[in-house]
């Protein structure tokens, strides 16, 4: 027993370690086509063996099945516990390309360390059927996403600083990345209906009149860019989420009325 406990606490964080050592080699090595390969082989390698693992020794109380509005949204899952993770490792090499100085990169690696021992976590407990422990492990999936958005816009404002889009094109492809976050995080509800579907789209929308106004403030440094927009995005989406889970109340508009009122002040001493 013990001996079990000690196996699973050294793989909780030597898998995360090397995934995040695979991350950093691939940062590093940007333009070595070899290794960029390798490195990707590994990473997926390392995840799908994982899920496979714990999917083969999962509880006998986990019944999974194609039927997508039962007690456990079978898509939902799919997507973000096998798609989300590939998307961060991409979104992270592109991000390092444009911010690849050891201030950035220190704190980069330390955060996909924490992001993917929770991920594994709760990976684990997803299969072993310990609900209380991938409760608690369930917000990295929403960390993941803000991440990737994050990283996401300061790459795409980088690609129109340099002129390698313009103008169309950058707010074409911010859409994109809205609308494909967003539809995941909309995957996770247990019933997914038309409504919360156009509400992705009508957000996806006012984050991009945001964004073109930003585009047009370039003064203003790309990273700060990049955590207005996600600041917007977290906003947008804890409402239409709040209103979702009925949790729409004053204290919610007070709460995310003092985030706008610190973001913008900051915004203001920065500028």
């Amino acid at each position: 027993m013990l001996f079990n406990k000690l196996v699973s606490l050294f793989l909780d964080i030597s898998l995360p370690l090397l995934v995040t050592v695979i991350i950093f080699d691939s940062a590093t090595n940007i333009d070595n086509a070899v290794s960029q390969y390798f490195n990707f082989f590994l990473f997926g390698l390392t995840i799908l063996l994982y899920i496979n693992y714990w999917y083969k020794h999962r509880s006998k109380k986990l019944a999974l099945n194609l039927i997508f509005d039962d007690e456990i949204n079978e898509l939902g899952v799919i997507v973000n516990k096998i798609v989300t993770p590939f998307l961060l490792y991409f979104t992270v090499l592109a991000y390092m390309h444009f911010n690849v100085t050891k201030n950035v990169m220190l704190p980069v690696m330390l955060g996909l360390f924490v992001i993917f021992m929770l991920y594994f976590i709760n990976i684990k407990s997803f299969f072993s059927k310990k609900e209380r422990r991938e409760q608690s492990t369930d917000i990295v999936f929403d960390l993941i996403k803000f991440l990737i958005f994050f990283m996401g816009i300061d790459v795409i404002t980088n690609l129109f600083v340099n002129e390698e889009l313009d103008h169309l094109k950058t707010i074409f492809v911010c859409f994109l990345l809205n609308i494909l976050l967003s539809l995941l995080m909309v995957f996770r509800l247990k019933n997914i209906k038309l409504k919360y579907v156009l509400a992705v789209l009508l957000i996806s929308l006012i984050l991009n009149i945001f964004y073109l106004i930003l585009l047009n403030q370039l003064y203003i440094n790309i990273t700060i860019v990049a955590f207005v927009m996600l600041t917007l995005f977290y906003l947008l989406h804890g409402l239409f989420f709040s209103y979702i889970f009925k949790k729409l109340n004053k204290e919610t508009f007070i709460e995310f009325g003092g985030i706008i009122i610190l973001v913008f002040s900051i915004l203001y001493f920065l500028r």
